[in-house]
């Protein structure tokens, strides 16, 4: 029971002794001052016992030796008894063991699973304030409005959208889908952005700022995103 409750070790251990310990002085205070156990007496065939705690062998009354009794109480009840009992606290230790173990191994996996939730909420709350949020984005611009808005199927994902003004007369617009899910394409969506923003923004035409991102985003690029 304590090994199923507290998957203790050391409990069941101190436990376990303890019951050994009890089990034995209730053995021998049993043999001595107890009822008799017919399983733990050798008497002849026909024998019977009186309320006076002797038994009658042949017709001849005789006195129950305690002391042997008791002897034999131990070798022959309580010794196997001990035996299936000791067999018994060993399987608890173990159970106890493994129930730690498993109880540890569940407490670190929910942790593990508080702090990867915890981590992609920021990153979503990251990946977000990437993106344009602030509208209306032009306030002084009357000749047109513009909003987006994006849903990753994820808590983060890799697409992408950007709006900005390159001049007065120009406004640039990127809309791009990074290969993949998750944390890797987030990271690799933030990086595209930059890029090509700051290249545009730095005033290289289209073909050129294009062809310098795609040079910069295919360097270390191992996972041929």
């Amino acid at each position: 029971l304590c090994s199923s409750r507290y998957f203790s070790r050391k409990l069941t251990l101190v436990m376990t002794i303890l019951t050994a310990v009890v089990f034995l002085f209730s053995a021998i205070y049993g043999a001595y001052h107890g009822w008799v156990n017919m399983n733990d007496v050798m008497v002849t065939p026909g024998s019977s016992f009186t309320n006076t705690g002797v038994f009658l062998g042949s017709g001849i009354e005789q006195t129950l030796d305690r002391a042997k009794y008791a002897r034999d109480t131990l070798i022959f009840s309580y010794i196997p008894k001990l035996f299936m009992f000791l067999i018994a606290a060993v399987i608890s230790v173990h159970i106890a063991d493994r129930g730690r173990r498993m109880v540890v191994a569940q407490k670190e996996m929910s942790e593990d699973s508080a702090r990867m939730e915890t981590e992609l909420q920021m990153a979503t709350q990251i990946q977000e304030g990437m993106l344009p949020n602030i509208y209306p984005p032009f306030p002084d611009r009357k000749e047109f409005d513009i909003y987006g808005t994006m849903n990753p199927a994820r808590e983060v994902g890799g697409d992408f959208y950007d709006f900005f003004l390159i001049d007065d007369d120009h406004l640039a617009m990127v809309v791009a889908d990074v290969s993949g899910k998750g944390i890797p394409a987030a990271m690799f969506m933030m990086n595209a952005k930059s890029l090509i923003k700051g290249l545009v923004e730095s005033g290289h035409d289209l073909d050129e700022a294009f062809t310098i991102a795609n040079t910069r985003l295919c360097q270390n690029n191992d996972a041929k995103m």
